[in-house]
């Protein structure tokens, strides 16, 4: 009696590429497919923990806003709807690790007309010049589909208003290893964020289809020529490979009832702690990938741990330490950099809300009524001498 017996590998990860490749068109792609930044995206959209830790940081970062020292500055960050903009670039500085603006000149390209957010994920770096300096970036809403009409905007630069008024100021911090392109600061847990997606999928197949096991398949009607075997094997992998072929049924044909092939299941001893380990593994990785040093900061409780008030407000003044602030001053530096070509005044005030409710907490005490009719134009220090 011959037997022959095939090993079926029914999935690998493919690790996605981040490569910043030359293309033909003159722009350096994202990746071999040049969709790194949509993997992100997915990523974010698919992962819960991750996509909780996301929201959570890009709203601790934009904080309350931003708000210029000086009023024209602080009028000129109301005509460019400044903050609003701000809000959609700390999101897509924490999910992509850097944020672009479109920038518009005034018709005598002396001052800055409008700025806007730009999708980080729609824009490509072109090759740089003789000066190592990217002088351009194309920018498409779908790079995955070439019939999409793909546009040029030069780098933001005042010497080069006139030719060109419509600018982007691509804020893209030092990232090691990369020259075009940021990577985000949880780049090391992108796998996890992988583990944790596919969970979810596979646990959602599985129900969908009747929660089947595995199975061993063992065929008695011979042993096929090898490139038989091979299709087979082939058209097997194709169908079941990865979380999507969890639970799937199969259907044989066979000549005679003897010769149908036997389905045996594979039971998967401690399957629930397998997948409770892998759950709470993947979440702690995501959380060490935000650098995140408490998690019930976040909500998430650890177990065997109380979390005192004190622990936890030491853990949020190291969070906002090494990552808020951080983030924010990259932020304020793109700010001030708009401020600067407009000649306005490029200080952001850190402390405005509480200069804010001191000066109306001055007014209530002189005597005046505050009310919703109120709003604060300006603030500046009182020095009686003058």
């Amino acid at each position: 009696m011959n037997t022959s017996l095939e090993h079926i590998a029914l999935g690998q990860h493919q690790v996605k590429s981040y490569d910043e490749v030359a293309s033909p068109e003159g722009f350096i792609s994202y990746g071999n497919d040049n969709l790194f930044p949509q993997y992100l995206l997915d990523l974010y959209q698919s992962s819960p923990t991750h996509t909780a830790l996301i929201t959570s940081i890009a709203q601790m970062v934009y904080g309350d806003g931003f708000v210029p020292v000086d009023l024209d500055s602080r009028l000129a960050f109301v005509a460019w709807n400044m903050n609003d903009e701000l809000r959609k670039c700390c999101f897509d500085f924490k999910i992509q690790g850097g944020f672009a603006l479109e920038v518009q000149w005034s018709l005598d390209r002396s001052t800055i007309a409008n700025v806007s957010h730009l999708p980080f994920e729609n824009i490509r770096a072109c090759e740089v010049g003789d000066d190592d300096k990217v002088k351009s970036y194309k920018y498409s809403t779908d790079w995955a589909d070439s019939r999409i009409e793909v546009s040029t905007i030069h780098t933001f630069n005042q010497d080069y208003a006139k030719e060109f008024p419509t600018q982007i100021l691509y804020v893209k911090p030092f990232s090691p290893g990369s020259f075009y392109y940021p990577k985000p600061d949880y780049i090391g847990a992108i796998h996890y964020c992988e583990v944790e997606k596919n969970i979810g999928l596979y646990h959602i197949n599985n129900i969908q289809n009747g929660l089947s096991p595995s199975f061993s398949i063992h065929f008695k009607n011979g042993i096929p020529p090898v490139e038989e075997r091979n299709q087979i094997r082939n058209d097997i992998e194709s169908q079941m490979t990865g979380a999507k072929g969890a639970g799937k049924v199969w259907i044989t044909y066979s000549d005679l009832p003897e010769q149908k092939p036997d389905f045996e299941p594979i039971p998967l001893s401690d399957a629930d702690k397998q997948y409770q380990f892998l759950s709470e593994e993947a979440t702690s990785k995501i959380m060490i990938g935000h650098r995140v040093t408490n998690p019930m900061m976040f909500g998430v409780l650890v177990p065997g741990k109380l979390g005192g008030g004190a622990e936890l407000e030491i853990s949020a003044e190291l969070f906002n330490k090494h990552v808020i602030t951080p983030m924010r001053k990259v932020i304020h530096e793109a700010i001030a950099t708009l401020l600067s070509a407009s000649g306005l005044n490029a200080r952001i005030d850190m402390s405005s809300q509480i200069q804010l409710d001191g000066a109306l907490e001055h007014l209530e005490a002189t005597g005046e009524e505050v009310g919703d009719d109120w709003e604060l134009i300006d603030v500046r220090p009182y020095d009686r001498a003058t």
